[in-house]
């Protein structure tokens, strides 16, 4: 997930918000070097960070690698509902079959059952 403070031609001037992991990711890709180094994240997190509060808080969290070693979790408290990037069973398991891009296989069901259970509570 990545939200920036540079100028999006959808969304105007926003703060690009990312895992430390796809922040050293995105820092590899020539997509975001020289004058686009602009659009890579200004601001990251390592295990959770929330934003915003009251009506328009948003809880970002890191449960461990799954698709890649950077997914996120947003959840919108108030309206109780969660976004899970790279977790669902077809998209995770496609991606370990691509050599290119393979995923995390191990560590995919570890972030996943973190997701659904919190033992914390």
């Amino acid at each position: 997930m990545a939200i920036t403070r540079a100028t999006n031609g959808k969304f105007g001037r926003v703060e690009v918000i990312a895992h430390e992991n796809t922040k050293a990711n995105m820092a590899m890709m020539p997509a975001f070097r020289g004058d686009n180094a602009q659009f890579a994240p200004t601001k990251t997190y390592t295990a959770t960070l929330t934003v915003g509060k009251g009506a328009s808080q948003i809880d970002l969290h890191y449960f461990g690698a799954a698709h890649t070693n950077g997914d996120t979790v947003i959840v919108f408290p108030a309206l109780r509902i969660a976004q899970k990037a790279g977790r669902s069973v077809d998209d995770a398991f496609a991606a370990f079959s691509v050599a290119t891009y393979p995923g995390y296989k191990n560590e995919w069901v570890k972030a996943a059952i973190q997701v659904i259970y919190d033992e914390s509570k």
